[in-house]
């Protein structure tokens, strides 16, 4: 599904002229960037372990909610319960359509061992056409 849209940012300026009280008002019309596919999006969350990793990422794609997962070591350091914590974790990147936001958010969840699991989405505002229709195609209907 490819789909290309433009985001436009307007504003208007007011100019008043103080020697003979007139007002001049400005329109700016500003092309901020062309967008493709912007149904696609980046979801991050964090795990303890690699193995858990593989396990919730093979989940995912196996339940086509993403159509890939990347799993990256990272250290998190955090407040936590008013303390600050350490954690060596591992970081899923999962790239998936926003259509299925709320139900893999869900899905995290309740596979999730943490209570309070890190699950943030990013948008993709740009991209190579044919690898978003790929994701496209392999996340969503089972």
């Amino acid at each position: 599904m490819k789909c290309a849209k433009y985001v436009l940012l307007a504003s208007l300026r007011c100019l008043s002229n103080i020697y003979n009280s007139k007002i001049n008002y400005y329109l700016t019309i500003v092309i901020i960037a062309p967008m493709v596919n912007t149904h696609s999006i980046l979801c991050h969350t964090t795990v303890k372990t690699h193995k858990q990793a593989k396990t919730l990422a093979t989940r995912i794609i196996q339940s086509k909610l993403g159509a890939c997962v990347q799993i990256k070591p990272v250290e998190s350091i955090y407040a936590w319960e008013k303390k600050i914590a350490h954690e060596e974790e591992f970081q899923l990147v999962i790239k998936t359509q926003s259509s299925l936001k709320k139900s893999l958010m869900n899905f995290i969840k309740q596979e999730h061992d943490y209570s309070l699991p890190e699950i943030i989405f990013v948008p993709i505002i740009d991209g190579e056409p044919d690898y978003l229709d790929w994701v496209h195609a392999n996340s969503g209907e089972p």
